[in-house]
């Protein structure tokens, strides 16, 4: 009986979206459902009080209805999708990937809204200007100041570069008189936050 009871309600939604997005489901006195602009007079809308209790839940859920549970093991890595989809940065002033040979410097916001960078950059002309900015839904709540690897491009490394995040989405590489970040590669794996805006 659940399972034919929630079949039809299923396809009573999808009758009253394919009519009206802006329909309501109306349960009369009689149990029958029908799809209003506004429920008539001795009719209530739709809501879980009104499916039968008891039935067994199934697939990742647990316990009976109205009221089951996430099975203990139903979430997986996989299922909240634990390798996000890497954007390529937009860059500003001249800022270029690195090389080849590194993965495209870029971001990825992962099911916990937490925002990871990737790869490594480089400016043939300047250090100290704005790497990228970053999309909205994709920013720190806040100023951040991350300590990062930084060489020539041929192996000498500079100690203490760091890269500064700000919440309008600025990406930047310090500018610190006593030990500048060097342009010719600034890496930026590793850094991560979770996004405020």
């Amino acid at each position: 009986m659940m399972r034919l009871w929630t079949v039809l309600v299923t396809l009573a939604l999808a009758l009253a979206a394919a009519r009206n997005a802006t329909a309501t489901l109306c349960v009369k006195k009689s149990g029958a459902v029908v799809s209003k602009a506004t429920c008539p007079k001795g009719a209530h809308a739709l809501s879980a009080s009104d499916l039968p209790s008891g039935g067994t839940a199934g697939g990742d859920l647990t316990g009976t209805y109205p009221n089951p549970t996430i099975a203990n093991g139903a979430v997986t890595a996989a299922k909240i999708n634990a390798t996000p989809t890497f954007t390529n940065l937009v860059f500003e002033n001249s800022w270029a990937d690195y090389s080849t040979g590194y993965p495209a410097a870029g971001w990825a916001k992962d099911a916990f809204g937490f925002v990871h960078l990737r790869g490594a950059v480089a400016n043939p002309t300047s250090a100290v200007t704005t790497i990228t900015t970053l999309p909205t839904g994709a920013r720190p709540s806040g100023f951040m100041f991350v300590e990062v690897t930084s060489t020539n491009g041929s192996g000498g490394f500079v100690t203490n570069c760091s890269v500064e995040l700000f919440a309008d989405g600025t990406v930047e590489a310090y500018d610190d008189p006593s030990n500048p970040c060097n342009q010719g590669f600034i890496s930026l794996e590793g850094i991560t936050f979770l996004a405020g805006n």
